[in-house]
């Protein structure tokens, strides 16, 4: 009988024991898989379940068996280049690992995200939605594949960041209302996003921003008088950048308008001499400077006063038979200026003048002298005219201060008369008392 070699031997036995197993319906382990329920291995349990990745079926070693008894090393898996992280690194945004594929399959991944090379609990999916705690801070991963019989292989994706905040959505503001000193503008602009945004404002006068005037309404100063107006919104959120707007820019601030402006009225006799009075009225707002100015009016024209400028001038000669009003003119820095008339006064008439009576003193003897005296008249500068009369009669070139008795005036009584006048006044004449009887001696 030939003999049969030693390794011959052992290889018949080893078609056999398949033989004998196929024949049972039993077949020769493959690569094992973990199911997709059961986390893969690694430093801690990932939160959400494992990715596994999967190859067509590995065929049994036909040869290099290890010997009964024999231990086998891990075998080791192949994973791909450096994973990359997609996605944008803005607050709120979700990040997203692209693994690629790992070797051979099928290969359990497990999934850390780091913040600055630190663990973020909890962050142990694919993707990771970026949080406030992020921005700042710079993103990675760390892929961690794992197969029954291989050891654990992990891989870290360059990082991403730093993350910034998110972008606000806004909105441009308007104005509204009058451009002109006094009057109030309105700032209008639509709602921010996203969600809630909180509004500041802030009026400015060219570029100058304007103190204490930061709410939606800002009412025109003196200051802004022949400026131009803007208004400037700033939105702020958390966790996103600020962002701001500014409205386009008003016209010309106007000069304001002076309310009220009452019609001014006149008082007092129009007579020479009396004084007539205006009243302005009250007129705003605030402190306004008020100017007067007289007019007469003897037909269709009126006419300045020259000197007139007073709330309460005297009525001359000159406007004797004219009516009289007043101007009123108002003015205020940021405020156009305005000018009242006041209605007509009736017409001015002569004044009246002050007439005291005169007085004769002297003996009423033949050849003494008498004297008058006429009084104070007035007002001012009036001319006086004097005349002697004897019982009534006016004596013959006698107008003077004195006068020297002769025989005519015996046992006759004098009176002097006085008369005064002044332009612009009625004339007078008054008369003065009687002298005693003139007596010889």
């Amino acid at each position: 009988m030939r003999a049969v070699p030693r390794g011959a031997v052992r290889g018949l036995a080893t078609l056999a024991c398949v033989a004998l197993l196929s024949g049972c319906g039993v077949h020769p382990p493959v690569s094992a898989v973990i199911p997709s329920e059961q986390p893969a291995p690694s430093a801690g349990p990932p939160t959400t379940l494992p990715e596994t990745i999967s190859s067509p079926t590995v065929a049994p070693p036909t040869s290099g068996e290890p010997s009964a008894g024999a231990s086998v090393a891990p075998g080791e898996l192949r994973p791909p280049a450096t994973p990359s992280v997609r996605g944008t690194p803005v607050y709120g945004s979700t990040l997203t690992i692209s693994q690629g594929s790992w070797e051979p399959s099928p290969v359990v991944l497990g999934y850390q995200w780091l913040r600055d090379g630190e663990a973020i609990g909890g962050a142990t999916a694919r993707t990771y939605r970026l949080t406030g705690s992020d921005i700042s801070h710079r993103i990675a991963v760390i892929v961690t594949g794992s197969r029954d019989g291989y050891a654990n292989a992990s891989r870290r994706s360059s990082q991403v960041g730093p993350i910034t905040p998110a972008a606000l959505k806004p909105a441009t503001p308007t104005i509204s209302g009058t451009v002109k000193v006094g009057h109030t503008l309105t700032g209008k602009v639509a709602a921010w996003g996203p969600g809630t945004v909180a509004l500041s404002w802030q009026w400015y006068r060219e570029a100058v921003p304007i103190e204490d005037a930061t709410s939606a309404t800002y009412t025109l100063a003196v200051a802004d008088n022949g400026h131009t107006i803007t208004v400037r919104v700033t939105g702020t959120r958390k966790n996103h950048q600020s962002a701001r707007r500014d409205s386009r820019p008003t016209a010309k601030v106007a000069p304001g308008t002076l309310k009220p402006a009452p019609e001014p009225v006149v008082s007092g006799n129009a007579r020479v001499g009396d004084q007539l009075a205006a009243d302005a009225g009250d007129w705003g707002p605030g402190t306004v400077v008020l100017a007067y100015q007289w007019f007469r009016n003897t037909g269709k024209t009126d006419l300045a006063v020259p000197g007139a400028t007073k709330s309460s001038p005297t009525a001359t000669a000159a406007e004797v038979g004219a009516r009289m009003r007043v101007r009123v003119t108002a003015s205020r820095k940021g405020y156009s200026t305005v000018a009242r008339f006041s209605a007509y006064s009736a017409p001015v008439v002569k004044g009246e003048l002050t007439a005291p009576t005169p007085v004769i003193s002297g003996p009423a003897i033949l050849g003494n002298q008498l004297s008058v005296d006429a009084g104070p008249w007035g007002p001012g500068q009036v001319d006086l005219v004097l005349q002697w009369y004897r019982d009534g009669s006016p004596i013959v070139r006698a107008n003077g201060a004195t006068y020297l008795l002769t025989a005519q005036d015996v046992r006759h009584t004098l009176t002097v008369r006085v008369t005064g006048s002044r332009d612009g006044y009625t004339t007078r004449t008054v008369e003065s008392a009687a002298t005693p009887t003139i007596r010889s001696r």
